[in-house]
């Protein structure tokens, strides 16, 4: 919850997310494999792993959410979006965590 209250912080006075090195790393699950696959790492400190774990929380408490499906259609609408920067691997519409209802 304090990675998900420095993103909000973040977002709420106009900073770059981007290519930022996150100073609040969320904890990655251990025992939860999803989490760990070699074709999709998971950065802690980038904000690629917040948004997986926006992912699997919306998930969670509201399914119906079209939020994974505008982020999919942002990043393929703006390809020029530097996804290296945000540690987003190649194919992570294909991993584990993007494809759990």
């Amino acid at each position: 919850m304090t990675n998900l209250n420095y993103i909000r912080n973040i977002c709420a006075h106009h900073g770059r997310l981007w290519n930022r090195h996150l100073a609040v790393n969320p904890l990655i699950p251990a025992k939860d494999m999803k989490w760990h696959e070699p074709d999709y790492p998971v950065n802690s400190n980038r904000i690629y792993s917040t948004l997986c774990i926006l992912k699997t929380l919306l998930a969670v408490v509201a399914p119906q959410s079209q939020w994974q499906l505008r982020l999919f259609s942002l990043l393929q609408d703006f390809p020029m979006i530097h996804r290296v920067s945000m540690a987003i691997p190649d194919g992570f519409e294909n991993s584990a965590i993007w494809l759990q209802p």
